[in-house]
């Protein structure tokens, strides 16, 4: 075995597509076992841990960034404040 073939298995056993990263801190992220947080703003799009979800999810609300989970944290403060 020649060393391009050791590299060329070394890249596939180290591609796993449950493995992605973190478009804020690159960490990595496995997604069977974390959850990933997907937020958009126009055609834009990014991918968070749930670390800089936490951290970030409310400026980044203000300055127009959307999602499912940002939705989800809205209606909870809503509801919050409503009481």
């Amino acid at each position: 075995m020649n060393t391009e073939e050791l590299d060329t298995e070394e890249l596939e056993l180290d591609e796993d597509p449950d493995i992605t990263i973190c478009e804020e801190c690159n960490n990595e992220i496995n997604c069977k076992k974390s959850n990933i947080y997907i937020l958009t703003k126009g055609e834009e799009q990014k991918l968070w841990c749930v670390f800089c979800f936490e951290e970030l999810w409310k400026e980044y609300s203000n300055n127009g960034w959307t999602g499912d989970d940002i939705e989800y944290y809205l209606e909870l403060e809503k509801e919050k404040e409503e009481k």
